[in-house]
This record gives C-alpha cells, sequence and structure tokens, in this order.
C-alpha cells in the first residue's frame, strides 16, 4: 500500500492493515470524500427540507459510521452562506 503521509502516529503498519481489511469488506465501505466529494464547513443549517441535497451533522456520525436514519436536507445552495 502507498503511503502518502509521514507523521509517526499515521504511518503504524497496524493502520495499513486495518485499511485493507477494510477495503475487502465484502459489505462495502465508502469513505467520507466518496459520499460527499465537495463538502462545505462553516454553514449551520435549522430550515431543512423533505427533500434535497443531504445536509451532514457532526450527530449523524456515530462509532465511525454515519447514521442515514436521520438524514436532514437543504435546497444545496448554501456556498453563500460560507463565511470564512
Amino acid at each position: 500500500m502507498e503511503r502518502s503521509r509521514y507523521d509517526a502516529e499515521h504511518s503504524q503498519e497496524q493502520y495499513y492493515e486495518l485499511a485493507s481489511k477494510l477495503r475487502e469488506y465484502s459489505g462495502g465501505v465508502a469513505t467520507l470524500g466518496d459520499l460527499c466529494p465537495n463538502p462545505i464547513n462553516g454553514v449551520e443549517i435549522r430550515d431543512y427540507l423533505e427533500e434535497g441535497v443531504p445536509y451532514l451533522r457532526v450527530g449523524d456520525i456515530k462509532d465511525y459510521t454515519v447514521k442515514p436514519s436521520g438524514v436532514k436536507y437543504s435546497s444545496g445552495c448554501i456556498r453563500s452562506l460560507v463565511r470564512i
């Protein structure tokens, strides 16, 4: 496996072994980047919609898993709300 980081914590062999096992998992795996290729940070939405663009909240992630049952949706027009 190609290593793209060189810090001591990340470069432990156990993490590379775990990553290999996850890729072999028959149920399939997805990275957060697969699920949300263009994340936007710094936006808080409270006016949710019945359908639209999925809006991932911190509370939607538990035990390293995204809980699909509580998914909220936005209009997708949130880039104008971002304040950097």
